[in-house]
């Protein structure tokens, strides 16, 4: 469900209010990606880390929004993803330690 809704708002958000968006930060997380996929060897602190680049690039997305309302559900989906991939840390789980656990 939370899919869902990323995808009919992130969309709307990008089309709209794309001139907000912080493009030193897209930079910077792009750069961050490119890091962790360019090294040979994957490790979980990757894991970690990547699972928290995506946060923020739909962070990034978010915040560009000038529409209180969608910017607040939006944050509240994300809040539920972060739970989400805490959940998924329950032992046999391949994406174990896929998130910060600050929240």
């Amino acid at each position: 469900m939370t899919f869902e809704a990323r995808l009919l708002m992130e969309p709307y958000i990008i089309e709209n209010y794309s001139k907000y968006i912080d493009m030193d930060k897209l930079l910077e997380l792009e750069e961050q990606t490119n890091k962790i996929l360019s090294s040979d060897i994957l490790e979980q602190k990757d894991a970690v880390v990547f699972c928290n680049i995506d946060d923020a690039l739909h962070r990034t997305i978010a915040d560009a929004c000038k529409n209180k309302y969608l910017n607040m559900n939006l944050s509240q989906i994300y809040d539920q993803n972060i739970r989400i991939r805490i959940l998924g840390e329950q032992p046999n789980n391949s994406f174990k330690g896929c998130c910060k656990t600050d929240k």
